[in-house]
């Protein structure tokens, strides 16, 4: 893994406007009020035959995204979890699992993909089982602007 200033660099000017772009995206999609976006942080990652990334979440930002740059076929998956502890407590067995009724969902990891989330969401990246290195830039991003409101708590 890179250092977490990627975006500071001229060279990856480019690849930052297509991020933020696509965290306004997300932003206008939630119907979100807020003043501007920018990143906080921005990395990349180099994972090799049997590489993997443990659970983890980015606090104190508000949306993360990754990018794959290259993505071999079966070269992993990024997995999602269900962060609220009872949500599995009580549910009848699938006769399927699928990204509805599962308390995980998995996202191939394909060669120009990129995926935004929000940055509380609890995230992994599954083994690459190829010989071949899967790379990917990822980044976190945070809103400008007023937070929350007489509406943030969820009344409406």
């Amino acid at each position: 893994q890179s250092e977490d200033t990627l975006h500071q660099r001229a060279e990856f000017q480019g690849f930052c406007d297509l991020a933020v772009a696509a965290c306004h995206d997300v932003l206008k999609f939630l119907k979100m009020e807020y003043d501007d976006v920018v990143l906080t942080g921005c990395w990349a990652n180099m994972y090799r035959k049997s590489g993997v990334g443990p659970h983890h979440t980015h606090p104190n930002n508000y949306l993360s995204g990754v990018y794959y740059v290259d993505a071999p076929e079966g070269s992993g998956q990024l997995k999602f979890v269900d962060p609220r502890p009872q949500a599995g407590m009580i549910s009848p067995q699938p006769r399927e699992f699928t990204n509805f009724n599962s308390g995980s969902l998995f996202v191939e990891a394909k060669e120009g993909k990129m995926v935004v989330f929000h940055s509380w969401l609890p995230h992994a990246v599954l083994a690459n089982k190829t010989p071949d290195v899967r790379t990917s830039i990822a980044f976190n991003a945070m809103f400008r602007g007023k937070l929350g409101g007489a509406k943030a708590a969820g009344s409406f």
